[in-house]
């Protein structure tokens, strides 16, 4: 492991990685000019020069930084160029007259002729065609990284290529690897010293067209092998009470999906099959009262249940629903303020307060809101006979991938108790008066208004005026709505936080101005419309979470996208026009993971969102990429079972 040094910055914990750690891109130094004659230079192309250097450079600076200007020459005309950041070292070994080689940009004006983006090139890569890498802000510098591949090179490609090609022959029929790669005339092995050592750019670049195929085929690996392991892993049978009978402790009737859910879960332990589940549905389709079932069926079979939330108010309520339903079983509750005799409960309930416990083993561990949660709190409570049950109206998009692939199993909820709708829109800084007379509106009629906002309180070391924070926006509304507006957020006293609140629903006030506290378990009656503020400030999930405080009893409301922020990004508009689309959470989710990406899928990844990563890194992908990959080996397959038939 010493040997590895510095690689292990960029995740490499075994040589062979090395191999596998990408470039993004090529340069050409084959062709380096050595007569400045502008003749021959094509404005705003790039180009890479050798001359010497004329004048003593000389620093100023601007905003507290260095920027450094440059003269070389070739006997004859002269090149300038500016270098930005601390460039003593390099101003100290290259006195004038020394020979330097740059690149850049090159812009004429009249007979000079300058470079923009310069920088100088390592003389070790003249005649080469060098890979480009990333490297790791404050760790290591992208030419070290280049450095550092190409001292463990040739140590890691040998045991690489070995392990690809097991992955290759693990999917895809031997006849069809060379051409499903692409890569008829070089073996696994040129391919790779090709992407880190090409001969020429369409060497390396079709290169790095094999290894990101491969990568995908990686990725698509992780999403089988855990839905395989998911269909074959075997556990103790729970024996429990009848789902029907334990039912009968719940106050309203259930659904007839709402039980075929249940009943879909508790197959797979009453026949012994470990499982991961993923229970999806919106507010208001009784996702509580299914796991709630799924909890109580557990324990009547003599194991125990841990429900993590993501806050104490929720674990809360929660408790409070599950101890009414099916308190003979054992429900105790667990958070910062709660504490219960965690060995004599069936059915603990409790906010990450249970990672810091010990709780014994656990049949099963449900996690409320796992959008919430990092990878590591879902998992920690789980042990080898441990089934896991999330619950999310918008999953993360690493767990909705699972969904899809069937590495973990999908329940879901599309019917609500009630009948609601709500209509979404976007408003711009211009539309504020609009706003404005649709607060007043809802009010008049009866109902309430609920105002989200990204900040507690204005950030005096950064004022941002397109950033309204909640006290700012409270102040504001008192003036128009004197008497009917309270506030809630994370930075208040709790007391009076739960006091406005309680004031709301209890209509001694129209108006909750409140921060992201309002995303989870809040009901306000006759809630009939919510503003999100600076909605550019929120990713799908959270504004799908906050738009399910409106109406939650049924009929019709309106969720307000506010966007005061002049400058609105493109991914910004699309999501807003997602969440004007669509107001079914799993379509929700799936989108998001197309916009976001499926984060690491791999059997450690921890990364619940972005570009996934394999044992191959460094390259971007898709879940249609990895979609696009199995589609093919499945007919790949296929074309092998009809030639040997």
């Amino acid at each position: 492991m010493a040997k590895l040094g510095r690689l292990k910055c960029l995740g490499i914990s075994d040589l062979w990685q090395a191999a596998l750690y990408c470039p993004f891109e090529y340069k050409d130094y084959t062709q380096v000019f050595e007569v400045f004659d502008s003749r021959f230079l094509l404005q705003d192309g790039h180009g890479v020069f050798s001359g010497r250097i004329k004048y003593p450079p000389e620093t100023s600076w601007k905003n507290g930084k260095p920027r450094t200007k440059f003269v070389i020459h070739d006997g004859n005309e002269t090149i300038m160029f500016t270098l930005f950041g601390d460039t003593r070292e390099l101003v100290k070994v290259n006195p004038p007259g020394e020979r330097l080689v740059v690149e850049g940009i090159i812009s004429k004006d009249g007979g000079r002729i300058y470079l923009n983006n310069a920088s100088v090139v390592d003389k070790e890569l003249i005649g080469t065609i060098a890979p480009i890498y990333k490297g790791i802000a404050g760790k290591v510098r992208p030419d070290n990284v280049r450095k550092l591949i190409a001292e463990h090179l040739d140590d890691a490609v040998d045991e690489v290529t070995n392990k690809l090609r097991e992955l290759l022959n693990k999917h895809v029929p031997p006849q069809y690897v060379r051409s499903f790669v692409g890569c008829k005339h070089k073996t696994l092995k040129e391919v790779l010293l090709c992407l880190h050592k090409p001969k020429t750019l369409t060497d390396g670049y079709q290169a790095l067209e094999v290894v990101t195929r491969i990568a995908h085929l990686s990725a698509a690996d992780g999403l089988l092998n855990r839905a395989a392991i998911n269909r074959s892993e075997a556990v103790r049978p729970l024996v429990g009470m009848d789902p029907t009978e334990l039912a009968k402790g719940i106050p309203f009737k259930l659904t007839d999906e709402q039980l075929e859910q249940v009943m879909v879960a508790v197959s797979d332990m009453y026949h012994g099959i470990k499982s991961s589940f993923l229970l999806i549905g919106d507010v208001g389709t009784g996702k509580t009262a299914v796991y709630g079932l799924i909890s109580a069926y557990v324990a009547s079979a003599g194991e125990r249940v841990a429900i993590m939330l993501p806050n104490q108010n929720l674990a809360v309520q929660v408790y409070e629903e599950l101890n009414e339903y099916f308190g003979g079983l054992g429900v105790g509750l667990m958070t910062g303020s709660h504490k219960c005799d965690i060995q004599h409960k069936r059915i603990i309930v409790g906010t990450t307060a249970l990672l810091f416990q010990d709780i014994g083993r656990m049949g099963l561990v449900v996690c409320d809101e796992q959008q919430k949660m990092a990878i590591g709190q879902r998992e920690k409570l789980l042990s080898e006979n441990t089934h896991l049950l999330e619950v999310s109206a918008t999953p993360i998009p690493r767990t909705m991938a699972f969904a899809l692939y069937g590495a973990v199993k999908l329940l879901q909820l599309r019917h609500c108790h009630v009948e609601k709708h709500i209509e979404t829109k976007v408003y711009f800084k211009e539309d504020r008066l609009v706003l404005m007379e649709g607060v007043r509106k809802t009010i008049s009629e009866g109902n309430k208004v609920l105002i989200v906002c990204a900040r507690c309180e204005a950030d005096e070391d950064n004022p941002d005026a397109n950033i309204i924070s909640a006290e700012e926006m409270y102040e504001g509304m008192c003036k128009h709505f004197p008497g009917e507006v309270v506030i809630a957020h994370s930075k208040m006293d709790q007391q009076e936080s739960k006091a406005s609140i309680a004031k709301i629903k209890q209509d001694k006030a129209s108006i909750l101005v409140s921060t992201t506290v309002a995303e989870v378990g809040l009901t306000i009656p006759r809630l009939t419309r919510t503003i999100i503020v600076n909605a550019e400030r929120y990713g799908l999930t959270s504004l799908h979470q906050l738009r399910g405080r409106t109406s939650r009893q049924g009929g019709r409301g309106d969720c307000c996208l506010y966007l005061p922020n002049p400058k609105i990004s493109d991914s910004t508009m699309e999501r807003m026009k997602v969440m004007v689309d669509c107001s079914d959470g799993f379509e929700i989710a799936r989108r998001d993971m197309a916009l976001r990406g499926v984060g690491d899928i791999g059997k450690d990844g921890d990364a619940q969102h972005g570009e996934y990563t394999t044992l191959i890194k460094g390259i971007k992908g898709s879940l249609a990429d990895i979609e696009s990959i199995i589609e093919e080996i499945e007919s790949l397959k296929e074309q092998a079972y009809e030639k040997a038939s």
